[in-house]
């Protein structure tokens, strides 16, 4: 399904724009796997938040990197999109 797409000649050959139009994207797809990961154990109440929060770091299994690659990937995306 994906691989036509993949496998395109770029007429001119690829230009440093399109590198970061597929860094854009893939930054994106981080942020929203991450953020739906996220968001199972997050509970957004003004008593619970910030109880939520500390379990995902230090309990969850994994959670300390998960919200690791949500914060990195959040700037790396502003610093790619601005250089896109």
């Amino acid at each position: 399904m994906l691989a036509p797409a993949l496998v395109v000649a770029v007429p001119g050959g690829v230009r440093w724009d399109e590198v970061f139009g597929g860094a854009v994207c893939g930054s994106f797809l981080v942020q929203a796997v991450t953020g739906v990961a996220l968001m199972t154990s997050y509970a957004p109440s003004d008593k619970t938040a910030w109880a939520s929060v500390h379990y995902i770091t230090f309990t969850q299994s994994g959670g300390w990197l998960l919200r690791g690659l949500h914060h990195f990937g959040a700037q790396a995306m502003v610093i790619v999109l601005g250089a896109h």
